[in-house]
């Protein structure tokens, strides 16, 4: 999903994941899709963006097609999978992480 996101033109700020590991872990993958069109925004803020993102018209800047997207998600599917990043392990993570946001707030209401 979040190579999805990164089609369409969102940009993602690394710095701003509660997980830096896991923050320094897609940096390096993004970092190896340069070659592929990921580059840093020239915001200042240090954002990854897809370098030929979708556009208005619904056609990616430049020369790609709906091909070249789907070629694209499938090679970064396999380097994420490659380093253990599957989405089994991205559900893993977000299941853990929502169930000790769950815990705390258990823990703060137990205090009250």
């Amino acid at each position: 999903l979040l190579f999805i996101q990164l089609g369409r033109g969102t940009e993602f700020d690394l710095s701003q994941m509660p997980d830096q590991n896991l923050a320094r872990l897609l940096e390096g993958v993004f970092a190896a899709l340069a070659v592929h069109g990921m580059e840093r925004s020239g915001t200042g803020n240090g954002a990854w963006k897809w370098g030929n993102a979708v556009v208005t018209s619904g056609r990616r800047g430049g020369n790609g097609s709906g091909s070249d997207d789907l070629a694209l998600l499938r090679l970064t599917r396999a380097l994420l999978d490659g380093v253990g990043v599957t989405m089994g392990t991205v559900q893993e993570y977000e299941r853990r992480e929502e169930l000790e946001r769950r815990r705390a707030v258990v823990a703060l209401q137990e205090e009250q």
